[in-house]
């Protein structure tokens, strides 16, 4: 379970569902960290190429229904969410 959560609205049109892969983030993070992200160290990733392949997609649905880019929401680095912990720590260092 993960205690950090955000919520994003965004035009319908604009959804599109994805598969990511679950992974071991003790790979990547180290296990502490990983320990610290959910009680399982398990997160997620989506392949470069299926990222590609869904940024393409949207774009073209975005210019296809007039939709400008500024009125897309975008989440901006917060203080807590995602890349820190509780106490402050940025996840990656």
């Amino acid at each position: 379970f993960t205690d950090k959560v955000v919520l994003v609205s965004v035009p319908g049109v604009l959804t599109e569902l994805v598969n990511p892969t679950m992974v071991d983030a003790s790979v990547r993070l180290g296990q502490a960290a990983a320990q610290r992200i959910n009680s399982l160290g398990k997160s997620w990733e989506i392949d470069d190429k299926q990222l590609g392949i869904v940024t393409e997609l949207l774009w073209a649905r975005a210019l296809n229904n007039n939709i400008k880019a500024g009125a897309i929401v975008s989440v901006k680095k917060a203080a807590n969410f995602p890349y820190t912990f509780d106490d402050g720590i940025f996840f990656y260092s």
